[in-house]
């Protein structure tokens, strides 16, 4: 008599499911970032990319519009201030 051994387990891959405010793996440990870090991102892309307004895509026109419209920090130091 031979014997048999148990059916290996699958390991289950976990999908993201935004509807129930799961991100996956990457997103575990993540912070939110103010819009105000997200302007210091933008504008730092488009200066190093040298782009002018006009040719940004409609979403990042949009997002450039809502983070500096809501963004209460204007520099730097007072983001990492807000942030500790």
């Amino acid at each position: 008599m031979t014997s048999r051994q148990p059916p290996k387990k699958r390991k289950i891959e976990e999908k993201e499911d935004i509807t129930n405010l799961y991100f996956g793996a990457d997103f575990e440990d993540a912070e939110a970032m103010l819009n105000a870090e997200v302007k210091v991102i933008i504008d730092s892309i488009n200066e190093e990319k040298d782009l002018d307004m006009s040719d940004w895509s409609e979403l990042m026109q949009n997002t450039t519009s809502y983070v500096s419209t809501f963004g209460r920090f204007q520099d730097k130091t007072s983001i990492a201030t807000c942030k500790q």
